[in-house]
């Protein structure tokens, strides 16, 4: 036999037949099958931490707010318009939030003091409805000589430290308003404002312990003012990004339902509130099946030519036509609940399940959570 014969010989006994092939790459794909649902589920268990530890800095960053200025800031401030404060809830008359009051407390200071500087100090307190104020918030004024800072650039600053990294629309999505200048980067906590819209949350609404959230229009609680005790309340939950651009869901500058807060998620037993039969979201990422709603007017509008009610269904994040921007729940990217901390400092996992069963008289367990003195104790096993 020659040479060559014997090296032919020798390659062929050390190949691979087609069928070998085919066996190995079937039987790698099965245990890619098998391994990728675990690798996810890693993934997000860490995405999850994550999201639990920017949440209970946030509600620290509060809670040091609170002990320093006797009281927690409030949700968002804004303009009076004709002594009927928040009619019409919009980037035009919200002015600064709970977020920009602790810009300092996470690590931003020089934001804060940016953005401080553009307010004008003198105007930069719980009580300021000056139109100068509007102005300065919504026009892109300079704190410098050259321009390089602006109320704009500011806006749009990213801060990852509130963004959870399970919503991938709040990555580098900026802002963009399709009615007014506003601007904005994204954000994924809200505080909680209450069991109403936040025009029934506000001056003597607010003395109501059972209607009042933590965080309110013009309007705030000290720990101490929370009769249903600290860790019965909710302080933070979590917010899902807009859908698109110009969603304004998740934006940090910009207060509001949605925006960065909640409010009129639960039972209502006034008769300020639209009633449920009318769409609101009742809970935890709520969609209701009976009424998916319209597109919603006001700051939502522009949505219309991106996403119909259906499709916004289906998203997991509707709209409702009446409640565009004074009413929202808590959403989550997360699968089956949402992220929350309460007044004491404590981070709690909220299922979509959790019971929101509420009437007039008798408040559900997610009612009880997010009002600060229903006087109802709640049981840890019930949420």
């Amino acid at each position: 036999m020659t040479c060559n014969k014997r090296m032919n010989i020798m390659r062929n006994k050390n190949a691979f037949t087609l069928v070998e092939l085919l066996v190995v790459i079937a039987i790698m794909s099965v245990l890619i099958g098998l391994l990728l649902p675990a690798v996810n589920a890693a993934r997000e268990a860490a995405r999850k931490s994550t999201c639990s530890n920017n949440i209970k800095q946030l509600a620290t960053a509060l809670l040091n707010y609170e002990q320093k200025n006797q009281g927690l800031p409030p949700a968002m401030n804004f303009k009076a318009d004709s002594g009927s404060p928040y009619d019409s809830p919009g980037e035009s008359n919200v002015l600064e939030n709970w977020v920009v009051r602790i810009l300092p407390n996470i690590e931003q200071a020089a934001l804060y003091d940016d953005i401080y500087n553009l307010m004008r100090p003198d105007r930069f307190n719980k009580n300021a409805y000056s139109t100068k104020i509007k102005k300065t918030i919504d026009q892109s004024v300079t704190s410098t000589q050259d321009g390089s800072i602006t109320m704009k650039s500011c806006r749009e600053t990213i801060i990852p430290s509130i963004l959870c990294p399970s919503d991938a629309g709040a990555n580098g999505v900026i802002y963009v308003s399709g009615k007014s200048s506003f601007t904005g980067a994204r954000c994924n906590y809200g505080a909680n404002m209450g069991l109403k819209q936040p025009k029934y949350l506000y001056g003597s609404n607010w003395s109501v312990p059972s209607n009042r959230g933590v965080m309110g229009p013009g309007e705030s609680l000290r720990i101490t003012d929370i009769t249903d005790g600290a860790s019965n309340t909710i302080l933070l939950a979590e917010l899902r990004a807009g859908v698109t651009s110009a969603d304004p869901r998740g934006t940090w500058a910009l207060g509001g339902p949605g925006a960065s807060a909640i409010a009129a998620c639960g039972w209502d037993e006034g008769t300020n509130l639209t009633t449920r039969s009318e769409g609101y979201d009742k809970g935890p990422n709520a969609r209701d099946r009976n009424n998916k709603g319209g597109v919603g007017d006001q700051i939502f509008t522009s949505l219309g030519s991106d996403y119909s009610a259906e499709e916004l269904y289906d998203l997991k994040m509707p709209i409702r036509t009446k409640a565009a921007n004074t009413q929202a729940t808590t959403r989550s990217s997360h699968a089956g609940g949402v992220t929350t901390c309460f007044a004491d400092g404590s981070v709690h996992w909220l299922s979509d399940t959790i019971d929101t069963s509420g009437s007039a008289s008798v408040y559900s367990v997610f009612d009880r959570l997010l009002s600060s003195g229903d006087g109802c104790e709640i049981q840890d096993n019930s949420f």
